[in-house]
């Protein structure tokens, strides 16, 4: 807290750790400090040790946190949101046995990718070998499994050891919550390497080497029936499947392995594991019971010709060619030991002087990582607000705690009737109703609150007693009441009359309604962690005072329930900073960077090569859809005609279904005036004379459908360009139904001598049909490039180039026929169909007919007016690579930003300069139509109008590019990775 004016400022008092954490020196002076800087960071920061101490020093103690300086040199360093977290993770985590249970936030793929990328390793530290043990380490092993195999004449031949050093690692709280990992398969025997036969060989520790011969994939799980017994306790072991490396064994397929295991009693001298003996019920069968745990072999072998078979019923188990390994099933493979086996303590147990990989980071600690991410991004938050946006954000069960309701009541007799309140309200008024004073005074405690958890260093319980300095021994009366002044302000001290103290309701700046009566202060609040409301009673005296009891509003972070609910894994911290919008953007945000070092300061670090896609940068993108579900642009165009003998059929009108944004998927009628040719009519100048009278009407029913795939739920990540191009033409068509009822008041078509022929002699009669056609209005007349299936103006035209008639009714009989002629056509949007269809080609190789079929498939999922830019190759003449940026594996998202605006507009300049010498040198040639009028090619010239799209596109991306562009950042994959690091 700052002094005001005329104020003294309180001194630096010390502050409760986190749980788990380690507690820092309480008098850190210059040498201290550089010592831990020099020691945890490198030596050459000794050399600014001195400086920082003296600019973040506090002035009256001579002394500062090496926690919150590391979280400040985390969130101002270079690189992701998600390596920020990670780092921060590491500064309070510790270890902890893992329980199982799940978060209310899955861990995202962005999350697990981050931390697939550090070392995973650390949480298996210990369970695993990087070399054989020596012969008398064996005994010291947790688990010792041997493979066999059966030869013919020598029976069980021993061809590898798996070793599993400890258990600690792999406690869990359920055996159905591990997870396969690799261990290695080595040798049984130690032997030179095949290169060195004519000399000896000496490994690691003096001793010849063990081959490594391939790796066994199970999961191992150990269960303490008792926290205080960790050697007593349950076994789970599954073995899924054993990789031998091909180049040590003549044939992996006819080994058939199996698999032993036990363990080593406090002698030394091999234990076997006594199975889970579980009844079988009538009718089940399988399954490994009784015994000891081993694993048989997965197949039986001829004894005759040698062969092997599968055993009867099995499905997965045997060997698999596709994945060359030995896979056992689950019902033989996953086995558990007797309850309460017993195994040496110092295999189940996290030894004292060893450093287990942390694994777990207290709520508490969240909080205190979250205020100073929130603080220095300078957001205006308190420390309360801070500690409730990290509840928000980490908590297991997404509990938020708080004060819900606070009241102070005159304590009587007819008070102790109002019981335990539900809300504040309903208090008011039965106190009222019985003519008791009530207060409300949550705001009181809100502000009071603020205090206590400023100097809770992570805790937010109210009314919390004063902190036990264990360097400095016990505090004295003087730092109590330090502690007190600190917390609570000026004016809100409250009197120390005896060890546990008091606080009185002056000090809470709380009005006494009834002075000199007891009184009764109510506080309903929400408990951290699983969110259970609650209620605390203060008995208050006749003067306005009361017991500084504390008001735990934190669950007890060493029961079972607080274990789980007040600590988070590694994957879910770093997993709730980047799924918080705050958090995230407060450590991207705080990157240090110096915009103006030149490229040559970096000369250490090459720059990296990357090609940047940048969809719509004109942003027409979201017209177009949008314009896709308000007007499809699609023209259905009914013609009626009279069927006749003669060589022209008489043409009797044409009329246009209504716009698509009037129909609905449920069936409407519609009645059309027939019309002659307008502007809007397919051109067919022999079949519709334009002088001709037109009478009568058209009766339709039509639905609309559209789209016919909604795209809520999105796609897999791991769907082929097939299915996507499929889902996204889904997504842009929609099924037009169409029922041709009738037709009223035609004008006749035939002639008298017609009829006469046709032995009507009455009157002139009419044979009416209709024809249907379709335009797409995304073609103009003046497209050039047009697709097969679409001809002059967008209408569909068939093989020979005749437009298509895509449905014929039958023919009607008289002036007013009736049809009832339903049918349906799947149309898609114009633009989509525009953009999706591609023109013909004569492709002979088989290559070529599947580069054609891709590019369609391609086009589909494109999102049309894609820019590319390209970084890190030399400059070139093509377009997106002439210009000179550079980026570089340092630089955070918002640097990247700021380049690719520089890239654009350097793209920009030079795609104007060479616009213009093209404009230039088309303009002097020109040629004349038919009827004497000059036309300029510049103007409609293919390369000049893709020229003025790409610099109108260069220059909307370097005016508009924001935060509105969302980066999708590429993650290689593991082998990629492993490639990049062997160079």
């Amino acid at each position: 807290r700052l002094a005001g004016v005329g104020e003294v400022a309180p001194p630096a008092v010390g502050r409760l750790c986190p749980p788990g954490a380690s507690g820092e020196p309480p008098m850190l002076d210059a040498t201290a400090f550089n010592s831990n800087i020099r020691n945890s960071l490198d030596e050459s920061w000794g050399l600014l040790g001195f400086e920082l101490y003296q600019a973040f020093r506090s002035p009256a103690e001579k002394r500062m946190s090496m926690c919150e300086l590391f979280a400040a040199l985390i969130c101002g360093s270079r690189g992701t949101a998600g390596d920020k977290a990670e780092a921060l993770f590491r500064i309070y985590a510790t270890y902890m046995p893992p329980h199982g249970a799940n978060h209310v936030l899955p861990v995202s793929h962005g999350a697990a990718t981050v931390l697939d990328r550090l070392e995973r390793g650390n949480a298996k530290a210990g369970s695993t070998l990087q070399q054989a043990p020596m012969p008398e380490e064996v005994k010291g092993m947790a688990l010792y499994f041997r493979i066999f195999v059966m030869r013919p004449q020598v029976g069980k031949d021993l061809i590898g050891e798996v070793f599993v050093p400890s258990l600690a690692p792999l406690t869990q709280a359920s055996l159905g919550q591990a997870k396969l990992d690799s261990y290695p398969i080595w040798a049984p025997k130690e032997e030179l390497p095949p290169t060195f036969r004519s000399m000896r060989s000496v490994g690691h520790s003096g001793r010849m080497v063990r081959r490594l011969k391939g790796e066994v994939i199970m999961a191992i799980a150990w269960s303490p029936a008792r926290g205080d017994e960790p050697g007593v306790g349950q076994l789970a072991i599954t073995l899924d499947r054993i990789c031998f490396d091909g180049k040590y064994f003549d044939s992996v397929s006819t080994l058939n392995p199996m698999v032993t295991v036990v363990t080593h009693d406090r002698n030394g001298d091999e234990e076997q594991i006594p199975r889970w003996h579980q009844p079988r019920m009538r009718g089940t069968g399988g399954g490994a019971v009784s015994g000891f745990i081993e694993f048989p072999e997965t197949m039986w072998r001829d004894v005759v010709l040698g062969h092997l078979h599968a055993r009867p019923g099995a499905v997965a188990h045997g060997w698999h060619e596709d994945e060359r390994a030995w896979v056992w099933d689950r019902a033989v493979g996953q086995q558990y030991s007797a309850d309460d086996f017993t195994m040496r303590r110092e295999v189940c147990e996290i030894a004292k002087d060893t450093n287990a990989a942390p694994n777990a980071i207290s709520l508490k600690a969240c909080r205190v990582l979250a205020e100073g991410v929130l603080q220095r991004a300078l957001h205006c938050v308190t420390s309360r607000q801070a500690a409730l946006l990290a509840d928000q954000a980490f908590s297991r069960a997404g509990a938020v705690p708080g004060i819900l309701d606070a009241a102070l009541v005159q304590r009587d007799p007819a008070s102790a009737e109002l019981g335990y309140f539900g809300d504040l309200g309903q208090l008011q008024r039965d106190a009222a109703a019985k003519g008791i004073p009530c207060v409300d005074v949550r705001h009181q405690l809100v502000v009071a609150h603020e205090h206590f958890v400023a100097q809770g260093r992570g805790s937010i319980n109210l009314f919390a007693q004063a902190p036990r300095f264990e360097d400095s021994g016990a505090p004295s009366q003087s730092a109590l009441s330090s502690f007190v002044t600190s917390c609570t302000g000026p004016g809100l001290a409250p009197h120390w009359e005896h060890a546990g103290g008091e606080m009185s309701l002056s000090a809470l700046q709380i009005k006494d309604p009834c002075p000199g009566k007891r009184k009764v202060l109510w506080i309903r609040f929400v408990r951290a962690g699983d969110g259970q409301r609650r209620n605390a009673v203060y008995n208050v005296d006749e003067n306005g005072a009361f017991p500084l009891e504390r008001l735990v509003l934190d669950m007890e972070s060493d029961m079972i329930a607080g274990k789980t609910h007040m600590w988070l894994t590694k994957e879910e911290f770093v997993n709730c900073v980047l799924a918080s919008p705050l958090l995230s953007e407060s450590l991207r945000q705080t990157t240090v960077y110096d915009m103006h070092i030149p490229d040559g300061d970096l000369s250490h670090s090459p720059p990296i090569l990357l090609d940047v896609a940048v969809a719509d940068p004109t942003q027409e993108q979201a017209d177009d859809d949008l314009m896709d579900m308000v007007n499809v642009r699609q023209t259905v165009v009914f013609e009626v005609y009279d069927h006749s003998h003669n060589t022209q059929t008489p043409y009797l009108g044409e009329c246009f279904l209504p716009p698509f944004d009037q129909l609905a998927p449920t069936p409407k009628t519609f009645a059309l005036e027939l019309r002659g040719v307008t502007d809007r009519s397919r051109p067919d100048k022999f079949h519709k004379p334009e002088n001709v009278d037109i009478v009568g009407n058209l009766f339709i029913e039509a639905s609309w459908l559209f789209p016919l795939l909604d795209d809520e739920e999105g796609e897999p990540d791991n769907a082929s360009l097939q299915e996507r191009a499929v889902k996204e033409a889904l997504k842009h068509t929609g099924t037009l139904k169409l029922s041709i009822l009738r037709a009223e008041g035609l004008r006749a078509g035939d002639t008298l001598r017609d009829s006469i022929r046709d032995e009507i002699s009455s009157a002139a009669r009419s044979d009416p049909f209709v024809c249907v056609y379709v335009r797409n209005e995304a073609f103009h007349d003046s497209s050039k490039a047009r697709p097969s299936g679409i001809g002059k103006g967008g209408w569909r035209v068939d093989a020979t180039g005749q437009h298509s008639v895509v449905h014929k009714t039958p023919i009607g009989q008289g002036r007013d026929p009736v049809w009832n002629d339903a049918f349906k056509l799947e149309l898609q949007t114009g633009g989509f169909e525009k953009r999706s269809k591609q023109r013909r080609g004569l492709h002979i190789t088989r290559s070529a007919v599947a580069k054609h079929r891709n590019q369609a498939l391609l086009d589909m999922v494109r999102e049309h007016g894609e820019l590319h830019v390209s970084f890190g190759g030399e400059p070139a003449g093509h377009p997106g690579e002439r210009h000179r940026v550079s980026v570089y594996m340092s630089d955070s998202i918002f640097v990247f930003r700021e380049k690719l605006k520089e890239a654009c507009l350097d793209e920009a300049r030079l795609e104007k300069a060479a616009l213009q010498q093209r404009e230039a040198s088309l303009s002097r040639r020109s040629r004349f139509n038919d009827r004497g009028e000059r036309i300029d090619e510049a103007s409609g010239d293919d390369e000049t109008m893709a020229m003025r799209t790409r610099l109108a596109q260069y220059e909307a991306l370097a005016q508009s590019l924001s935060h509105r562009y969302i980066v999708m950042v590429f993650v290689p994959s593991k082998d990629l990775r492993d490639l990049h690091r062997a160079g």
